[in-house]
């Protein structure tokens, strides 16, 4: 029905790829970092890392080796992306995920990790000074990264997408087996 001799139907694949590349661009937790070092990202991923510069630090060591500044944004996809490559990679056992959706393995969006935040530096009595900077600084982190990420949305519309996708071919070939009957 969706494989032939085991191969993904190339119309689905097409709709599939499709499906991954929107939900990367528009649901993908973006990172920014900026930070120095002697080694930067491993970039094996073309789509995970983006507007990646890299430039020599003036005063760094020979002996500890060239330090380099490194600014770039790390894309980090959300499960679904997971579930479409083996998908696309012929894992039948994704259909029973799918009907079983957990959307727990799904991000929690930064308004809800920015309350807990803040909630959590509420209840830290005024004394400890440090917590209150620690929980401080990670609210700070949690809402520039915010920021990046004002522009991105929910992915579980997604799910619905490829389900329906999923159906959609399903019935498709059932029909046309009928009629060739």
């Amino acid at each position: 029905m969706f494989y032939s001799n085991g191969i993904l139907d190339v119309e689905l694949r097409d709709e599939l790829l499709k499906i991954r590349r929107e939900v990367i661009e528009r649901c993908s937790e973006i990172i920014h970092h900026d930070y120095e070092a002697t080694n930067g990202p491993n970039i094996r991923d073309p789509f995970k890392i983006r507007n990646y510069i890299h430039f020599p630090v003036s005063g760094s060591s020979k002996i500890e080796g060239k330090t380099y500044r490194f600014v770039y944004e790390e894309y980090r996809y959300p499960y679904l992306v997971k579930l479409i490559d083996r998908l696309l990679n012929n894992d039948k056992r994704v259909f029973y995920e799918l009907e079983n959706i957990d959307f727990s393995k799904e991000l929690v969006s930064f308004e809800e990790k920015i309350d807990r935040v803040s909630k959590e530096l509420d209840s830290i009595p005024n004394k400890n000074i440090r917590d209150k900077r620690e929980k401080l600084n990670e609210l700070e982190y949690l809402l520039m990264q915010s920021e990046y990420n004002r522009r991105q949305v929910s992915v579980i519309p997604y799910y619905q997408m490829v389900i329906d996708l999923l159906n959609m071919h399903r019935i498709k070939s059932d029909v046309l087996g009928l009629v060739l009957k």
